[in-house]
């Protein structure tokens, strides 16, 4: 799930180009790790879209049986919901430093070191993410969502 900066025409040529990116990276090297795919879909990008200005921020995700790896680029806080208990927790890294500084498909990507997360999924556990849209929407009354509101609405 990637979200473009910007709007307008440059925003939808970058989201164009990026998919492509995306799906010819990720199908490429399917036994690469996740790090590094995100790391050669950030610098295939970078160097294709040229001087516009437009990044992305977003999550990549492997499943393979019940593992999922998980790497986290700039997006909002990806929720495990657990189909026992209901319970919805964030994954994340322990003791994890914030991931809004990160991003793909601009120059400081090329040195960054996107870390993955491997978790196991149970049967009837759910994957929710989102962009920042969400968070930073509202509701028909006027309160914003925020990532507790998110994570409580679907625990």
């Amino acid at each position: 799930l990637f979200d473009v900066s910007g709007q307008g025409l440059a925003a939808g040529l970058v989201a164009l180009l990026s998919k492509s990116i995306i799906d010819e990276e990720f199908s490429k090297n399917p036994k690469e790790h996740l790090g590094t795919i995100l790391k050669n879909i950030s610098q295939a990008i970078l160097e294709k879209k040229g001087n516009v200005e437009n990044y992305l921020k977003g999550a990549l995700l492997r499943f393979n049986g019940d593992k999922v790896e998980y790497v986290n680029a700039g997006s909002p806080t990806v929720y495990l919901r657990s189909g026992k208990t209901g319970k919805c927790s964030p994954v994340e890294l322990p003791n994890s430093s914030s991931t809004d500084e990160l991003t793909i498909g601009r120059g400081t990507s090329a040195n960054s070191d996107f870390k993955v997360i491997g978790f196991k999924m149970n049967p009837g556990d759910s994957l929710i993410l989102y962009s920042k849209a969400l968070a930073e929407g509202k509701d028909s009354l006027g309160n914003a969502y925020s990532k507790t509101r998110i994570a409580k609405v679907f625990g």
